[in-house]
């Protein structure tokens, strides 16, 4: 449930073209997108989903403390890996 990052850096896909893309169907009505909304969010696959993310990015992130790289990459590749996975759904 991906979209684009807006000025005020919440995630919005207003046409859900991942789940048309995801399901292979261009032309799923608006009606069909709430259901299968509601289906993802009541089966707890959001939830899982997004702890997933969390995860690795919590995994990613110490890595890249460990890692023998100058302070200066070490702090834009963490903060791109924050950016990359902050979501406000």
């Amino acid at each position: 449930m991906s979209g684009e990052q807006t000025d005020q850096g919440v995630v919005a896909d207003p046409d859900y073209d991942d789940l048309r893309e995801g399901l292979g169907d261009p032309h799923l009505t608006a009606q069909a997108i709430d259901e299968l909304r509601k289906i993802i969010i009541a089966t707890g696959a959001l939830d899982e989903v997004e702890f997933l993310i969390s995860e690795r990015t919590d995994q990613a992130l110490a890595a890249l403390a460990a890692a023998e790289l100058d302070a200066d990459a070490r702090t834009a590749l963490s903060e791109l890996a924050v950016a990359a996975t902050a979501r406000s759904l």
